[in-house]
């Protein structure tokens, strides 16, 4: 499969020729219904839904778009995320050395002037020439912006008094929940210093007709920006996209450090350029085939009450003070669909998107380490679904050295502070590399023999959590546990030597796989 998509209408035809997509033409409600339905489409791996009829709304609702990695994949144009990484991202970082990685980000520049005179530079570059070829292939990653008339998203504009969000199918999703929420909003702003954009999923629970929280987490980089704002007195432009490019949406939530960014990120997965145009209001990238777009500010100083919310580890996040995004004014389609993602006791949907990330960080570590290149000896690693894809992570190491796996645990731990998943973990578990990390069977074995709770324990003082998990007390402070479950050396205290493990003689494995029949089994 080699098909990328724009939007999700082409995802949508996609999705029905491949039948896995189910038109609803029965009456649904936003409110509760609409997410039981598609939380058992997702427990028992159904398909995508689209639901024509919706209660209070003429704009029908789609859902279970990423329910399962298959889906994901296709959202990217493949048929299995590891070909991401080998047909494209390993070709494509190959391609962007540090040089070509600094002209493309160049030729990303902000502002007309910039870029052009970036790329004056370029082309008088005596090495440019020689490496057009690679840096042409690397500039697929780049957005393209196209003409407003061109844009689907800016087919309809509503202003003033016509701003309001009733007509549109917010959903609410768990019974406790605090009102009707925006479940995947791709939430568009830009830093009031650098001018950096950012792009993010963060989930919105409506207030009136034309007032939403923004459920904007304190180390998110979007709360990070709303700090600059905020601290200079100034109304923050936001924007917010409901319905893209799927392989954007996805992108949503992946860790970037700049100078990548989203947009980038989605373009290195799908292999080709994500289409944007500018906001009405501001300088902010839209995407330019989005189904609805909400156009306003966030003001400083002003809170809200936001939730309860049924979280994506199964328990309702109690209310909490969120800023206000004011919605003045809202771009669509004439006759746009609107996307929802469901959430709650793992697993949901909104898990495969981290479990996207893990695929692809698994496939790479693979290649790394067949190269001997893997960091720390790391072979692979599981973001459990049970934790919510969040709180416990197992690892396997190639294990070359005492103590090896200790120094992983804090390797992990400090990544903390730069990708803010890996911030929330709780627990991380190190196996050896015979250990499949996603057999939990083969992970307590390892962790009932090799471990000495005495030794092998390794437990931080209380710092930054995640302020959705029940147990933390006082909220969003809890300490870090790390378990070593490799088998022990001489030389990390053991004053025996360590049993050899029970396997069969090689030879005689094969024989009977080849015999197999010849005994009778099937």
């Amino acid at each position: 499969m080699s098909k990328t998509f724009s939007d999700i209408r082409e995802f949508i035809k996609f999705l029905e020729k491949k039948k896995d997509l189910v038109r609803v033409k029965q009456e649904v409600d936003p409110v509760l219904e609409i997410n039981a339905i598609v939380d058992r489409l997702v427990r028992c791996g159904g398909p995508a839904v689209l639901f024509e009829n919706v209660k209070g709304s003429k704009i029908p609702v789609f859902g279970n778009a990423f329910g399962t990695m298959k889906r994901v994949a296709w959202s990217f144009g493949v048929d299995d995320v590891a070909d991401i990484y080998n047909h494209r991202i390993a070709k494509l970082m190959g391609l962007m050395s540090t040089e070509n990685m600094e002209h493309v980000l160049n030729m990303r520049a902000y502002g007309l002037k910039n870029r052009a005179n970036n790329m004056f530079q370029l082309m008088m570059s005596p090495d440019t020439l020689g490496a057009m070829g690679s840096l042409l292939k690397s500039a697929a990653a780049l957005a393209v912006e196209v003409p407003r008339e061109k844009s689907p998203c800016k087919e309809i504009v509503l202003t003033g008094d016509q701003v309001d969000l009733d007509k549109l199918p917010l959903v609410q999703l768990w019974p406790e929940d605090g009102g009707k929420f925006i479940t995947l909003p791709l939430v568009l702003t830009r830093d009031l210093e650098t001018r950096e954009q950012n792009l993010s999923i963060y989930r919105m629970q409506k207030l009136d007709k034309n007032r939403l929280c923004m459920h904007w987490l304190p180390q998110k980089h979007g709360a990070i920006q709303y700090q600059k704002y905020e601290k200079a007195g100034r109304d923050m432009p936001v924007v917010v996209a409901v319905g893209a490019d799927p392989a954007l949406e996805i992108a949503g939530i992946f860790p970037t450090v700049g100078p990548l960014d989203e947009w980038m990120v989605a373009g290195f997965l799908k292999g080709s350029s994500v289409k944007y145009v500018k906001a009405e209001d501001s300088d902010i990238w839209v995407p330019s085939t989005a189904e609805v777009v909400l156009e306003g500010v966030v003001k400083p100083h002003e809170r809200a009450t936001e939730g309860p919310f049924g979280e994506f580890n199964g328990f309702y996040s109690p209310p909490k003070q969120t800023p206000i995004f004011h919605v003045n004014k809202i771009t669509m389609r004439r006759d746009p669909i609107w996307h929802v993602a469901t959430t709650g006791k793992p697993p949901s949907e909104i898990h495969m998107f981290t479990k996207t990330i893990e695929r692809l960080g698994s496939v790479m570590l693979k290649d790394l380490a067949s190269k001997g290149m893997s960091p720390g000896g790391i072979v692979d690693f599981n973001l459990t679904v049970e934790s919510g894809t969040l709180y416990t992570m197992i690892l396997s190491i190639d294990k070359t050295r005492p103590n090896q796996a200790r120094d992983i645990i804090k390797m992990v731990q400090v990544m903390g502070m730069v990708v803010p998943q890996f911030a929330y973990l709780t627990t991380v578990v190190v196996v050896d590399s015979d250990v499949d990390v996603r057999d939990y069977s083969e992970v307590l074995w390892a962790y009932s023999n090799n471990v000495r709770p005495e030794v092998d324990v390794i437990i931080t003082d209380k710092e930054l959590a995640d302020l959705e998990k029940p147990s933390t007390t006082p909220r969003g402070r809890g300490a870090k546990i790390g378990i070593d479950a490799t088998r022990k050396w001489l030389d990390e205290g053991m004053d025996r030597e360590v049993p050899g493990l029970v396997t069969m003689d090689e030879s005689v494995d094969k024989m009977v796989e080849r015999n197999w029949k010849r005994y009778g089994f099937k």
